[in-house]
């Protein structure tokens, strides 16, 4: 799961769904058109022996000679005959054919199937393929697929002599070479936008990597040694100024002000300790006991006269230590609630009471 929180791999997947997504949207459109215009192709050529024909520019002995008419259309020929107005066949090549209905050769998806034609026009079939043509439709063509899958087009067309009727020309050719040819466009434009996706998937990672990983290294790692305290490190400028130049820029000013500060500090700090021994080694000489407590009151320093006096070590007394331990029972009360006063700001006057020292001897004091 590293892998794909990469920077690099979520740019290069958003562009790759993108591609995907328009290279589809551009086959859908472009594999449909070169098919239909292989199919528009397919059915000019089926309907020029009919065309021929009512020109008196092609015999009908033709019909008889499956090899004329399919070098004319370039189409291999699986059957080819003409019928009279009422459907009855005049001209084939098998002689058994002749005086019969057009109905008995027609295959069962002509008969039966009903096909949308290849250019998307209407819902066609032989059962109304007369209907449609006799309406003044001078050629009329189904694309279908037999149950043993075989690809098959059928084609019917006028024969005219002086805009009348003589006829009906029947082509059916073997398909298998048109279906092949559209896969074949289906498959070169999958093959070439896989390719395409392949190469420029590559070019963008390399570009993305160059353009962007080595910057956002070179941060993480300074700042790794700044989080360990080599605050000395800085990234190095690259010459492409973009959002990530100037986030480099802010980085090493940022670094820059937190080492400044830090030497302010560390500066500071050495003179807090300084002034802190000049001030133990002035109350040290004081001829009084001096001592801090916290707001809990534990000491938290004691000079030498307080820690003399009581009898006790620095060590004793820092040791959490509390001021009523240095007082007879008798004040722990009242000097717990002048303490209190204290804190609250109500009292700021001296205060007596009975001390003891460690070996229990008792003593006055008084408090500021």
């Amino acid at each position: 799961m590293r892998f794909f929180n990469q920077i690099t791999v979520k740019i290069c997947l958003s562009i790759l769904l993108i591609e995907t997504i328009l290279l589809s949207a551009m086959g859908i459109f472009y594999v449909r058109s070169f098919n239909r215009e292989i199919d528009q192709r397919v059915q000019e050529k089926l309907a020029l022996p009919g065309i021929l024909m009512s020109q008196r520019a092609l015999n009908y002995d033709s019909v008889r000679n499956y090899q004329i008419i399919g070098e004319l259309i370039q189409e291999t020929i699986v059957e080819t005959f003409i019928t009279k107005n009422n459907g009855e066949i005049f001209y084939a090549a098998d002689d058994l054919m002749l005086g019969k209905p057009i109905e008995q050769f027609l295959s069962p998806e002509e008969h039966l199937e009903t096909i949308k034609d290849d250019l998307g026009n209407q819902q066609v079939s032989f059962e109304t393929h007369l209907q449609v043509i006799n309406d003044g439709v001078r050629n009329q063509q189904i694309a279908f697929t037999t149950s043993d899958g075989e690809y098959f087009r059928s084609s019917l067309s006028q024969i005219l002599f002086e805009d009348r009727v003589l006829g009906y020309l029947y082509i059916k050719i073997d398909a298998t070479n048109i279906g092949q040819e559209k896969r074949n466009i289906f498959l070169l434009f999958l093959l070439g936008a896989l390719l395409a996706i392949f190469l420029t998937t590559l070019i963008e990672a390399f570009y993305i990597h160059r353009l962007f990983v080595p910057r956002i290294s070179a941060i993480s790692s300074v700042l790794r040694k700044a989080e360990k305290g080599e605050l000395s490190a800085r990234v190095s400028l690259f010459r492409s100024e973009d959002e990530l130049s100037t986030l480099i820029h802010l980085v090493n000013r940022m670094l820059n002000t937190i080492s400044e500060t830090i030497d302010t500090l560390t500066e500071t700090q050495i003179a807090l300790k300084a002034s802190e021994e000049r001030f133990r080694e002035l109350s040290d000489l004081l001829p009084e006991g001096v001592f801090e407590l916290d707001l809990s009151g534990s000491f938290t320093y004691a000079n030498l006269r307080l820690c003399n006096e009581f009898q006790y070590s620095r060590e004793e007394l820092y040791q959490k230590l509390h001021f009523t331990d240095l007082l007879v029972d008798e004040e722990i009360e009242r000097s717990s609630q002048n303490f209190r006063d204290r804190l609250e700001g109500r009292r700021n006057i001296f205060s007596e009471y009975l001390a003891r020292r460690q070996d229990g001897s008792v003593f006055p004091v008084m408090v500021n």
